[in-house]
């Protein structure tokens, strides 16, 4: 039950007013027993409880770049660029359970039907920048290899986070708590990346190209202020996460003015245990007319993921089992000039 999560918050940080922990004590899910000089908190709930939850993600990330670039005798080209990138994201989860609660109501016990909800609500918006520096050198002229380094990105957060918490019971009684708000600002670093890759041509019939991409998710760096400490955020980081290595591949052909492609990506994941690799399979179809061009696009994304509503450090831990299969279609018409 998310009760026992309730309960061990109590007995590990206590259950101050206004806290999650002395919402769920309000409200009956939990009852606190004498121990010692102080108390020992538990779940009422029996076993069997019924759960589900919701969750609700919105948000994206768009970047603008500025980039200069050389070449040197049609043979290395180098480039340099500053990236400035925006993000926003929403995050809407409800946790609903169900079940039997004991509880005492006057001076006697009474098993109650119990239906709680905890809720968070989560807006973050951030801007920041990163520097990109690439190279391409041609070996001969069907042959190339390139490299990029893309250097951390470094952001400036706003948080805002709520929580509520209602519970209803079978006598009647109904119990409301919050939302609380809870805002924060503050600054932060994603991974560095670094990646290399090689490209054939095969004159006018086309391509084939691959490349691998280095990032060190364990890398991400929250920065403490005079409203925050990072030291949590950042062990919870670099326990959590770990170094990768992205591949793609792809290749085109050409038959006159129609050009065929398709490509493979795998990207690991970033997590050190309970993850599961993201692979994408693509394919394309493009057509040159003059100056204009049109290109049609398919991906197949899948991959899987774990969703975890609360941890009571034990087996039972509810874990849901999410298999994500994602379907994108991209249609671009051009000019060139």
């Amino acid at each position: 039950s998310i009760n026992d999560y309730y309960a061990n918050l109590a007995n590990a940080e206590g259950a101050d007013l206004g806290t999650l922990q002395a919402w769920a004590y309000d409200q009956k899910l939990i009852s606190a027993f004498a121990s010692g000089s102080g108390f020992k908190y538990a779940s009422n709930s029996y076993l069997g409880v019924q759960q589900a939850g919701y969750i609700n993600r919105t948000g994206g990330q768009s970047g603008s770049d500025i980039s200069v670039g050389a070449n040197y005798s049609n043979k290395l080209y180098l480039g340099f660029g500053i990236g400035i990138t925006s993000l926003q994201y929403n995050s809407t989860k409800t946790f609903n359970e169900t079940g039997t609660v004991s509880v005492t109501e006057g001076a006697l016990p009474a098993d109650r039907g119990f239906n709680s909800t905890y809720s968070q609500y989560q807006t973050t918006k951030g801007e920041g920048f990163n520097f990109k520096f690439g190279a391409i050198y041609k070996l001969v002229e069907a042959v190339r290899v390139g490299a990029t380094i893309t250097t951390p990105t470094f952001l400036t957060i706003d948080d805002s986070f709520s929580e509520s918490l209602t519970n209803s019971l079978s006598s009647g009684s109904k119990f409301s708590n919050g939302p609380i708000e809870y805002p924060l600002t503050y600054t932060m670093r994603t991974p560095f990346k670094a990646a290399g890759g090689l490209s054939v041509f095969m004159g006018q019939y086309g391509f084939i190209t691959g490349d691998v991409e280095y990032v060190d998710y364990s890398g991400t760096r929250l920065n403490s202020n005079e409203d925050y400490t990072n030291s949590y955020d950042n062990n919870i980081i670099k326990n959590t996460y770990k170094s990768a290595v992205n591949l793609r591949a792809g290749a085109e052909l050409k038959l006159g003015p129609v050009a065929f492609r398709g490509g493979y990506a795998i990207q690991p994941s970033p997590l050190k245990t309970g993850g599961a690799d993201t692979k994408t399979v693509s394919g394309g179809l493009g057509y040159r007319l003059g100056s204009y061009y049109v290109d049609a696009a398919y991906m197949h994304i899948t991959g899987s993921r774990t969703e975890l509503p609360y941890n009571i450090n034990l087996p039972t831990n509810p874990v849901t089992n999410i298999n994500q299969i994602n379907n994108n279609f991209f249609l671009t018409v051009g000019f060139r000039y």
